[in-house]
């Protein structure tokens, strides 16, 4: 079940074949809520999209930090919720955290999502 739905100012459908869409999607933790966030997108039909915040969600959570995010979370919360068929693949390209001192570690384990 998606956490939500919003509209989306592209209001065209993706009409090449073969195309790839691309985007980094941030997750951040601050006063008890934790956002995600589709940022930096492109694909051949859309052009560049994402980081306006129409794609954006937040709720409310207990944690205090992401000390034990787990990317295996993520693989596993994720997936192609319409027109499975007709898309090859989604794969979690890289992982990267940024420190509270502004340190940059990324893992860069390809982690396939769909298909399964």
């Amino acid at each position: 079940m998606p956490l939500t739905a919003s509209l989306f100012p592209q209001g065209s459908v993706m009409s090449l074949s073969g195309e790839t869409v691309r985007w980094t999607q941030v997750m951040e933790l601050r006063e008890g809520m934790l956002t995600f966030e589709v940022t930096d997108g492109t694909s051949s039909s859309w052009g560049s999209f994402g980081g306006q915040g129409y794609l954006k969600a937040s709720v409310a959570t207990p944690l205090s930090d992401l000390n034990g995010y787990d990317p295996a979370v993520s693989v596993a919360n994720s997936g192609v919720s319409y027109g499975g068929n007709r898309v090859e693949s989604l794969t979690l390209k890289a992982v990267r955290l940024f420190t509270a001192t502004g340190e940059e570690l990324a893992d860069t384990t390809p982690r396939v999502v769909h298909p399964k």
